[in-house]
């Protein structure tokens, strides 16, 4: 629930097996999350809540949201207004390491390690929320709604990160799989700070109504994502000591024994020079329309009561992905100050390895501002991966659907077919390193499937029911991996990972077979299985 306040949640639905109503693309089942409407409460409502602790692995967390709504108009229209705030500081340890199979001297090999990477994090996070709805019903066969929202999530991060590059060394004789020692490996310290913002806009229109034995429904809905990441800087220093180093895993995987921390050459700040700087920024832009209508009525097949339902559906999407990455390596590029002198008096300390001090915040932030100018130009710009990292996906997905609930007594039967016609199109621009040329990288694709089901649900008493399905759904590529582009990714580690992009990537179909029994307890609770 980053996007949506709770206080505004009226119930959420959980479906375990889809019917031929909802959308396809929920293998695992689907979430609709109701949101309050101000005839809930039957008239005037004002709630609110405000809150603040304090954690030792942090610092003060601060909440609060307020809730009001009201009944107007002789008691047909309805207004709801929310707005939440919630803000938290965390420090989170965090180790990764990265192995390979690595030939040894002798024949044969083993797995070794090809980096460490201890990285050390403060952490702020906030997020806030407005919400609205107007209800208009002027009878009791006819409901107009609007409802808007507005989110935002801000994350101010500063990770301070010490790597050992086992790889830039070499593995001595008599390694194992769980223990080994390098000659010459590497050491780095890096500092980076990062920003993301995320927003998400949503306004949907629609409206029920009830006309003899007939009930319509139809919405209109529009949403818009913004992911920024405005900051996303580091400062990266090497050590001229490059000593033997070994790791032991064979006592403890999770707490390995690695004698850096025992001889502490990683300590010795004097010996730390300036290796580079880099900046990245990257805008991600996702918009979404939908149109969808419904007609419901009684009837009756072979004498058995049931109810009809169809409807259509179209749901399109387009997101546009920019990012831009500078490196310099320049000796002009330094800052003035040594790492020594960076280093603050707050000990740096994850899963009791010492990794000594962290570096001060301020004088980071203040290097990497004024470094913007020099740095962040023509000259460092990182043009294949600016380039490559671009892309955008244009979606549009039509939807039809027929399905029936036929009523044998105390057992209920939803059997339909839903059928959704896919167009997919996608653009990124393509970078040859030998030519500087950047070329249009094109893909386009367009697909229909077809999904029955069939769902049954059994009451043998009023604590007591028995379900079972039998349903289709797809899971679609996501729109980065299908656009014709190879991206270095952002993995958080020194070696680099490449993304490719497969244009002929196709979606996961999935046939779901659901058995259930459910048995309420009085007064309140439930076993399933």
């Amino acid at each position: 629930l980053d996007t949506i306040p709770s206080d505004i949640v009226s119930q959420i639905e959980v479906s375990k097996s889809l019917s031929p109503e909802q959308d396809a693309d929920s293998i695992a089942g689907a979430i609709n999350i109701v949101t309050q409407s101000p005839f809930d409460s039957g008239g005037r409502k004002l709630s609110g809540m405000a809150g603040a602790s304090h954690n030792d692995y942090g610092g003060n967390d601060l909440r609060g949201n307020l809730l009001l709504s009201d009944i107007f108009n002789d008691g047909k229209l309805g207004a709801l207004v929310s707005a939440s705030y919630s803000e938290t500081d965390r420090q989170v340890d965090n180790v990764e390491s990265v192995w390979q199979r690595t030939n040894i001297t002798g024949g044969g090999e083993v797995l070794s390690l090809l980096e460490s990477l201890f990285k050390d994090y403060n952490t702020n996070r906030k997020r806030m929320a407005i919400t609205g709805t107007l209800d208009y019903r002027p009878t009791d066969l006819d409901r107009v709604y609007v409802r808007s929202s507005y989110a935002k999530f801000l994350d101010d991060e500063i990770r301070n990160r010490l790597g050992i590059l086992w790889e830039e060394g070499t593995l001595e004789a008599g390694a194992t799989d769980f223990s080994g020692t390098f000659d010459r490996p590497r050491i780095e310290k890096q500092i980076r700070h990062r920003k993301s913002r995320n927003q998400l806009s949503t306004i949907t229109v629609g409206g029920e109504h009830e006309r003899d034995e007939f009930t319509f429904d139809y919405a209109a809905a529009y949403s818009l994502g913004e992911q920024d990441y405005p900051h996303r800087d580091e400062i990266l220093w090497r050590s001229s000591l490059r000593p033997d180093i070994s790791y032991d895993f064979s006592q403890d995987p999770e707490l390995p024994v690695i004698s850096l921390f025992q001889t502490g050459e990683h300590l010795q700040f004097n010996s730390y020079a300036f290796r580079e700087n880099t900046f990245r920024n990257n805008i991600t832009d996702e918009e979404e329309f939908s149109l969808a209508g419904n007609i419901e009525r009684p009837g009756s097949i072979a004498g058995v009561p049931a109810i009809w339902k169809f409807g259509m559906k179209w749901r399109g999407k387009d997101k546009n992905a920019d990012e831009e990455r500078w490196r310099d390596r320049a000796a002009g590029a330094a800052p003035s100050d040594a790492l020594v002198d960076f280093l603050s008096d707050e000990p740096s300390v994850n899963y009791n390895y010492d990794l000594g001090f962290k570096l001060n915040e301020d004088m980071a932030k203040a290097y990497l501002a004024s470094a913007t100018a020099t740095s962040r130009i023509d000259a460092t710009r990182r043009l294949s991966q600016s380039v490559t990292a671009d892309y955008e996906v244009t979606e549009d997905i039509y939807a039809t659907y027929g399905q029936a609930t036929l009523e044998f007594g105390d057992t209920e039967v939803l059997v339909g077919l839903r059928v959704e016609n896919t167009r997919v199109q996608g653009f990124a621009p393509e970078f040859n390193e030998d030519t500087g040329e950047v070329t249009e990288g094109l893909s386009s694709k367009r697909y229909m499937d077809f999904f029955p089901g069939i769902n049954i649900r059994h009451t043998y008493s009023d604590q007591l029911i028995a379900r079972a399905a039998l349903t289709r759904a797809i899971s679609r590529p996501n729109f980065r991996d299908i656009v014709p582009r190879i991206v270095e990714s952002d993995t958080g580690s020194l070696r680099p990972v490449y993304e490719l992009g497969n244009p002929e990537l196709k979606p996961a179909m999935s046939t779901n077979l659901d058995l259930g029994l459910e048995y309420y307890l009085e007064p309140l609770g439930l076993l399933s299985g």
